[in-house]
């Protein structure tokens, strides 16, 4: 092992009781029996007729599952055949094998459906279902919960007036099994909605699969579907069991299992894959309003009951075994649900939903709290859920990013991109700023001065993104190109491309084809063109000033228009600005667009940039976009701050390191520089800093107002010691995975590559001392 010192920073590697009992009492008792089971029939047979008559009502699904419907007589779908469970498995008679591989075996009962994994690996047991004896809690679920517990699916459903759920272990539906070339399949007809789909399941090697084909989905009445839980009570654990939830928010988040009810446990925690839906323009975070703070603001913004998250993933580690589901088909209409112990049943647990059909409010105020409307129509896709069994010491949240990062490469085309960066800039080139009758334009940074900055810094290989460098700056939609005259023009454009190709730097040209900003502009003939909600509405904010653009639109301007011009110029690609942040649906009737065809319209802008430029970037983290970026910038570096989160771990970045070079947070613009550039280090983000030539105050009173510290002059000595310090080491790690993230407290951190590189990050005051090595305060150490 060799010892290495970086500038200031060390790198180093009972019994039977006979009763006589008469003749004439054995007749009596027969007699009690025979007249109780007769009442109990007459009983339950005028209660199921009342549940038929009153299937839909006014309340959420939760809400009909927390009541106790004492009154139904609901049957017990789970058919034991008098088989006793095995002590050893839990596997009984009544479950045939369907198939195995050299990891997993799976059994299912063939009158219900449900079905048990065994990993042969670690002898671990997986259910699709939760016995009531398993809730070893003093609260027992109730029978509507008892009920769900054995379902594979819950259905939700609506008359288009109101909507409901209904668990497929309901006595109404049909249930039907079959097994197909080691392939279990299941009918289900849910017959009182009059809806009918089937189930695919089958198992390879260490993965389980479950798929909902398009074809099967069929509404034969009134009745239609809304989306479905998926599998959810298979990745549960109960009292007893230790481990945690995983879920992708930010990223990455871990719940820990819980044995007591807290505050922020008694409901249902959903994240939105990709993006939320958008309802209506405006900031998304208090801290981005102006005169527009309310208590009603505030509270929407920081309770939400739904979050978005950039991969189509989501796991469990229960004792010494783990799973991680991946959503690989019809990942961009699913959610992924959390319901923690204390919500209805004392029970940890995670799973997917997916969504065919959306509800959406009267666009008039004061009605849109009474009035809710459904889709007419659904949209029908196939759905594919893989579940990938983890055992030893890779179930855990390494073992999951390591698991979910060869999908992306067996399965999903990513190819290993990363290194090609030492560092990042974004150099805020020009905006215009209101006076009194007209508009000035501020230059920030003009194509020399660009060229002045990256002639100091003396880093090769570095990415420049140019922020504003268009003709009117910031904030436009631009259906062409041209260099800003306030900047310098074509020709100091030309002259700054010139040095930089010799260079080995990277200039990217970032473009907005989303937003219409309120303050900026919009082109001519654009109404047309924005987005619409299912009321035929223009989605904006209050003033009617903000608008989102079509995605089939913008990239019809962009193919069209902008590429032309671009080419000219002959920059190294185009940053997209929010395309990696956020998905959208159009439902204007001319230009009707849904989330899928949303991100295929995003990696046609990627591709014809890489096409004809290059090479192209993204902001944002979204997986769905990522793969075809040269660079990521704005990538999570903390979760959304949802309750139900206990800490944050570096999910995505152990996915995506060594495919893709990504960026966090700009360094000057964070809170304390030292936490986040060991925050770089520990989440392998390549260093990035937003910067001006000038000084900011002019910026500073425009509505970009949040380059409060940019400025070159004043950061010109950081800049340089971190791309160097981050250049001299980098190709130690940046190609390589990370493969293993460990915590030892709250403030120490090994992280561990591929390449048996291990770096160990010390945020705390206090030296670190771990397996011979000594981490000095705020600092970190690579040990090769």
């Amino acid at each position: 092992m060799k010892h290495k010192n970086i500038k200031g920073t060390k790198i180093v590697k009972q019994s039977n009781i006979k009763n006589k009992i008469k003749l004439g009492t054995i007749v009596t008792l027969l007699i009690v029996q025979i007249l109780t089971f007769s009442l109990c029939q007459v009983s339950s047979f005028g209660q199921n007729e009342n549940t038929g008559q009153n299937e839909i009502t006014n309340s959420s699904s939760e809400e009909n599952y927390e009541e106790d419907n004492s009154d139904n007589n609901v049957e017990d779908n789970n058919i034991d055949n008098g088989a006793k469970y095995n002590a050893e498995d839990g596997i009984t008679d009544a479950y045939q094998k369907i198939s195995q591989s050299d990891t997993l075996e799976l059994y299912c009962n063939m009158q219900d459906g449900n079905f048990i994994i065994k990993n042969k690996k670690d002898n671990s047991i997986w259910k699709s279902f939760l016995d009531e004896k398993e809730i070893k809690s003093d609260r027992k679920p109730n029978k509507k919960w008892i009920e769900t517990m054995s379902s594979l699916i819950v259905l939700h459903y609506t008359n288009f007036s109101t909507k409901n759920t209904i668990p497929s272990t309901d006595e109404s539906v049909d249930i039907k099994c079959r097994k197909i070339n080691d392939v279990l399949e299941i009918d289900m007809d849910f017959t009182r909605q009059k809806i009918s789909l089937v189930l695919k399941i089958w198992i390879e090697e260490d993965v389980l699969h479950f798929e909902v084909p398009s074809s099967s989905i069929k509404e034969y009445g009134d009745i239609g579907i809304m989306q479905i839980d998926v599998l959810p009570f298979f990745m549960s654990a109960c009292k007893g069991d230790k481990g945690y939830v995983f879920n992708p928010d930010g990223c990455g988040a871990l719940y820990h299992f819980r044995e007591e009810n807290l505050p922020y446990t008694n409901r249902r925690y959903t994240f939105n894959v990709y993006s939320r839906p958008i309802n209506q323009l405006g900031p998304e975070r208090y801290e981005e309003t102006d005169a527009e703070i309310t208590s009603d603001l505030f509270t929407r913004m920081s309770n939400s009951d739904f979050y978005n998250v950039a991969m189509p993933v989501f796991g469990i580690k229960r004792n010494g075994s783990a799973i991680l589901g991946i959503i690989s088909e019809g990942e961009a209409n699913s959610l992924i649900n959390i319901e923690p112990y204390g919500y209805a049943v004392d029970a940890n647990r995670v799973f997917p939903s997916i969504v065919y059909r959306s509800a959406y409010k009267d666009p008039r105020p004061e009605v849109a709290k009474m009035i809710t409307y459904f889709e007419k129509k659904c949209t029908i896709y196939d759905s594919h859920i893989k579940y990938v069994f983890l055992h030893g010491e890779n179930a855990d949240y390494s073992g999951m990013a390591n698991a979910y990062r060869k999908t992306l490469i067996d399965e999903n085309g990513f190819k290993p991109n990363a290194g090609k960066y030492s560092g990042a800039l974004s150099l805020f080139c020009g905006i215009e700023k209101d006076q009194v009758l007209f508009k000035s334009f501020i230059a920030a940074t003009t194509f020399d001065q660009a060229v002045e900055i990256l002639e100091k810094i003396e880093i090769n290989d570095l990415i420049v993104n140019l922020r504003g460098s268009a003709k009117n700056g910031y904030g436009y939609f631009n259906k062409t190109y041209k260099p800003a005259k306030g900047l310098g023009g074509k020709r100091a454009f030309e002259n700054m491309m010139n040095f930089t190709s010799k260079s080995g730097i990277s200039v990217y040209i970032e473009e907005n084809f989303i937003d219409i900003l309120p303050e900026a502009k919009a082109p001519l003939g654009f109404n047309s063109i924005y987005v619409r909600d299912p009321n035929n509405m223009l989605i904006s904010d209050k003033r009617y000033k903000q608008f989102i653009v079509n995605p089939q639109a913008a990239y019809n301007i962009f193919q069209s228009k902008y590429m032309k011009r671009i080419i000219d110029y002959k920059p190294d690609g185009i940053t997209f600005a929010r395309m990696g942040e956020l998905i959208y649906r159009d439902s204007n009737k001319r230009r009707k667009t849904d989330l899928h065809t949303c991100v295929d319209t995003w990696q046609k802008f990627m591709d014809l940039s890489k096409e004809k430029l290059g090479g192209c970037a993204v902001q944002g983290g979204n997986i769905c976009t990522a793969k075809k970026a040269d660079w990521l910038y704005g990538v999570p570096m903390n979760t959304s701050g949802c309750p139900i989160n206990d800490e944050a771990v570096p999910f995505y970045q152990m996915v995506l390191h060594g495919l893709i070079d990504y960026s966090g947070t700009p360094g000057n613009l964070s809170y304390s520089f030292t936490h986040t550039s060991l925050k770089w280090i520990e989440y392998g983000c390549i260093p990035y800093f937003e910067l001006t030539y000038s000084r900011t105050g002019e910026i500073m009173k425009t509505f970009y107002d949040k380059l409060y510290s940019s400025n070159f002059e004043t950061w010109e000595e950081t800049v340089k010691k971190i791309f160097n310090e981050f250049e001299e080491h980098r190709q130690d790690t940046q190609k390589a995975n990370i493969v293993k993230h460990e915590k030892f407290g709250p403030n120490k951190v090994k992280v561990t590559y591929s390449n048996d590189v291990e770096i160990y990050v010390n945020y705390g005051e206090d030296e670190w001392k771990l397996e011979g090595i000594t981490v000095p305060p705020e600092n970190y150490i690579v040990f090769k």
